[in-house]
C-alpha cells in the first residue's frame, strides 16, 4: 500500500499547545479472483501529533475513483477533521 501526504495543518489549542494534523491518501492494487480483475482502491488516513503523542486512524478501500478520494480529502483538510472522527464523517459523506 502506498501512502501519500496531501496536506498538513498546525492548530493552536486553548492551553497554548499545538496540534499537528497530517492527511494521507492510501493507494492499493487489489486483485479480485471472482472477477479475475485487478483494481486500484483508495483510502484515507489522518495522523494527529500532540507533543510526543501520536494518534492516527485510517480507512482502506473507500473508492476506486481517484477524483472522488481527492475531493473527500480536501473536505477533510478544510474542516480540520481529527482522526477520531474520520470514519463517521466519511460514512456521512458517502451516504
Amino acid at each position: 500500500m502506498a501512502k501519500f501526504c496531501v496536506g498538513e495543518e498546525c492548530l493552536q489549542i486553548s492551553d497554548g499547545n499545538k496540534i499537528e494534523l497530517k492527511y494521507y491518501i492510501l493507494k492499493q492494487e487489489k486483485y479480485y479472483p471472482e472477477l479475475k480483475q485487478q483494481h486500484t482502491t483508495y483510502g484515507l488516513a489522518i495522523e494527529k501529533k500532540d507533543n510526543d503523542f501520536v494518534e492516527s486512524n485510517l480507512i482502506e478501500d473507500i473508492t476506486c475513483d481517484a477524483d472522488e478520494i481527492n475531493l473527500i480529502s480536501c473536505k477533510l483538510k478544510q474542516n480540520k477533521v481529527l482522526p477520531i472522527h474520520l470514519k463517521d464523517i466519511v460514512i456521512d459523506m458517502l451516504s
